[in-house]
């Protein structure tokens, strides 16, 4: 069966869940992120991950934010996820709204605030959802790996850019050398929508510059990896973006996964809420 061919399998199977495993043995995961409410887009990937074969899939953040189908979204990562960390939109939820985030981003703030959080008479199923997304901390980490939202330095705001790894600004680029500052031997993260990997003192590579977008993991030197984003990505490709990381035979794949994007397009439209920017980027992977 070829890529084109798997796309079309509609269904989910092939998951396990952490709660269904017995032990820890996990080898192959799944990494997903940036979702922003970008139900098509989360829908085609986890069929796609589905053939993959993986032991568990993680979720490194940001379900909500941007998007239309942000209850969704949610709900789907608590079923498919072994795991998930907050993101900064996520956690955001349980924060005031800024008097100096956009207009555009204060709307989208209320909605979902609207959407989510519980009233006197809510059911159970929206407590609980609510009581699961405020237990989100951005990072976590385990068998010798980091996981974090947006960087180990600072695990929900701090953006990772291809620019902060060039070699001619490393031996001044305190923020190049600090971010490595952790004990594990990779770290993942995503935040910024733009995939790709960087060695301690070395300068970023993009997954279409690895071969067959897979990368070796050295052990000894430390390692960072974007995962990308599955709902908004950022860096001029217009599909959706994930990883598998196989901890013991120390790979990492990169996979594009294409969707309908006119179809998301248009369920963006049907929410006054949303400025037409979050809408039209998805055209342009910006």
């Amino acid at each position: 069966m070829n890529k084109k061919e798997r796309h079309e399998v509609p269904s989910y199977t092939g998951i396990v869940p952490l709660h269904v495993l017995a032990d820890w043995n996990c080898m192959r995961r799944a990494l997903i992120a940036c979702i922003h409410g970008n139900l098509i887009a989360l829908e085609t990937v986890l069929k796609d991950i589905a053939l993959e074969g993986v032991d568990e899939i993680g979720c490194l953040g940001d379900m909500v934010g941007f998007g239309p189908d942000i209850i969704e979204c949610v709900d789907l990562v608590r079923e498919k996820c072994a795991w998930s960390l907050g993101g900064d939109h996520d956690i955001k939820l349980f924060e005031p709204i800024s008097p100096d985030a956009s207009h555009r981003l204060q709307k989208v703030r209320q909605r979902e605030i609207a959407m989510l959080k519980p009233q006197n008479n809510s059911d159970a199923q929206i407590l609980e959802r609510w009581a699961w997304l405020q237990s989100l901390q951005p990072k976590k980490a385990d068998r010798n790996t980091l996981f974090v939202h947006g960087s180990p330095r600072d695990p929900q705001h701090e953006f990772l850019l291809e620019d902060d790894f060039l070699i001619f600004n490393n031996a001044q680029n305190i923020k190049a050398c600090e971010v490595f500052n952790f004990s594990e031997s990779v770290c993942f993260c995503a935040h910024t929508g733009q995939p790709g990997m960087v060695y301690k003192g070395d300068e970023w590579i993009r997954p279409n510059g690895l071969e067959n977008w897979r990368g070796q993991i050295d052990p000894s030197p430390k390692v960072i990896v974007n995962v990308g984003s599955v709902g908004q990505p950022r860096d001029h490709d217009i599909r959706s973006c994930y990883v598998i990381w196989d901890d013991v035979q120390r790979h990492v794949t990169f996979h594009r996964i294409p969707y309908d994007i006119e179809a998301a397009i248009k369920r963006f439209q049907r929410v006054p809420e949303l400025d037409k920017r979050f809408a039209d980027r998805l055209k342009i992977g910006v």
